[in-house]
Formats: C-alpha cells, structure tokens, sequence
C-alpha cells in the first residue's frame, strides 16, 4: 500500500501550483484503454472467476481416486460450463461438471456417470494447457492458473492460454508473471510466448479509503495490458498504468464478453 500511496502522491504533485509562479503545471493527458484490449481483459477475468467458483464446488465432491487432472472452461450460449477431466481410455473425459446459467447465479453441479469424453474443442483447449506449460518467460515462484481463449479474439487462428500468476494471500496484488501463450489450433505447438511483463512483481496493498486506485507500468508495451484489466476486475479498483510515456486509466473495462 505505502508503494501505491506513494506513486499517487507523485502524480498528483505533476499537477499542482509551481512554486511562486502562481500557475498550474499542465496536467497530463489521462488516456483510456483499447476496448480490444478491455475485452480480452474481461474475459480472462470471466473465465478465471467461473474457474474459481466451479473448484470450490466440486472439490469436496471429487473423490480423490478419480485421477482428476484438470479444468477445461467453456463459454455456452447461456453461461458457462466447467468439466473436471481425467485421462480415460480413449482421451480426456469429464468425471465432474459444473454448469452456470443465468448470470452464473444459478449453478448445477454433479458427477458424470458414466465419464463422458471431451469434445474436440475442449480436448484442443486441453492439450494447449499442456503445451503453454511448457513455455518459458520471467514467471513467479507459485501456484499458477491458466485461462483459455479463442485466438480469433485478436484475428488469429488456435487458442490463447493465459499463465496467470495466482493470488495466493489477502493484501497483494500480483502485477508481473504472467504470460500470454500462443498455440496451434490442435493444442500441439507453440506458436508464440509473450511475457506480460519483465519479471514477477508482487505489490503489498491494502484496499481502504485511501488509496483508492493501483498504479503500475509497463515495459513490454507502449499502452496497456489485458492483464491490467483482469487486476482492475479482480481487485475491483482502478488501475492506472505508464506506457508508452502516456498515462492510461482502466475504470470501467468492457463486461459481458463473447466468443
């Protein structure tokens, strides 16, 4: 928090009087992120969210000889669906799932019986976790969580698997870590790694009445991140971010994102 408290403070000290001149320094231009960038943002942090929601109903309910893996997190014509997979005898197969429908207030969950297998998308999304594991960037020494999207979200082809650094304790924020996988539409390779940041930085904050914003940069980018979106979402406050040599403000990222 003192870190944050600090940074505003210098902020707003660019826009106070000059000393003796009785003028006002020009206050810099606060520009708003890209609404591509505010709709990725969002449907990570959607995704992330439902992930979240979905393990902590079905993790009392999976029993421990399953041979559960993992989690795959699709997006359906009503809400979401999460499938908790095993390897089965012919390819991933669902042993438990978790269904949001009506804005996710309204979740149904239960073991599948008999496991039923994945269907082609869900079996690629699967397959390109796997494979973005394998890549390297500056990461943090923790638990991660992944996100996967549709590349055709930014005109590409494959699937995006987003390695996010996970919030592990109450009062901090983890801006650096994570990254930003390309893969092939089959899940099997590679087809590009961006770091979303130079290293893992992990900021102490302590929400309250003041400061009421996070603030950060970037040096991988000239304007802000889909990451700086999820932290805004996440932690429910605004972030703003130097980029570029502009100031950007991320308040009200776009909701209610598609595929």
């Amino acid at each position: 928090m003192r870190r944050a408290v600090i940074l505003i403070a210098i902020a707003a000290a660019a826009c106070t009087p000059g000393p003796g001149t009785g003028e006002s320094r020009s206050r810099p231009e606060i520009r708003l992120v890209d609404e591509d960038v505010s709709l990725l943002g969002t449907a990570i942090y959607e995704s992330d969210l439902v992930s979240a929601r979905a393990t902590d109903l079905a993790k009392p309910n999976i029993a421990k000889n399953a041979g559960v893996r993992g989690w795959v997190t699709t997006k359906t014509s009503d809400g979401w669906t999460v499938d908790f997979w095993a390897p089965g005898a012919d390819g991933p197969e669902s042993k438990y799932r978790v269904q949001f429908s009506g804005g996710h207030l309204t979740p149904r969950h239960a073991a599948v019986e008999p496991p039923a297998p994945l269907d082609a998308d869900s079996i690629a999304m699967v397959r390109a976790v796997e494979t973005a594991k394998k890549a390297r960037f500056p990461s943090c020494d923790r638990r991660y969580n992944h996100v996967v999207l549709p590349a055709s979200m930014i005109g590409r082809d494959g699937w995006l698997v987003y390695l996010l650094a996970a919030h592990q304790r109450h009062g901090e924020v983890v801006i650096g870590g994570h990254a930003r996988i390309h893969v092939s539409a089959d899940g099997t390779r590679i087809l590009e790694t961006y770091p979303l940041s130079k290293g893992c930085l992990i900021m102490p904050f302590e929400p309250g009445p003041a400061p009421n914003a996070i603030v950060t940069s970037t040096l991988v980018s000239d304007r802000p991140l889909e990451t700086h979106v999820y932290i805004s979402l996440l932690h429910k406050l605004p972030v703003f971010v130097s980029a570029g040599g502009k100031l950007w403000k991320i308040d009200e990222p776009v909701r209610g994102t598609g595929r």
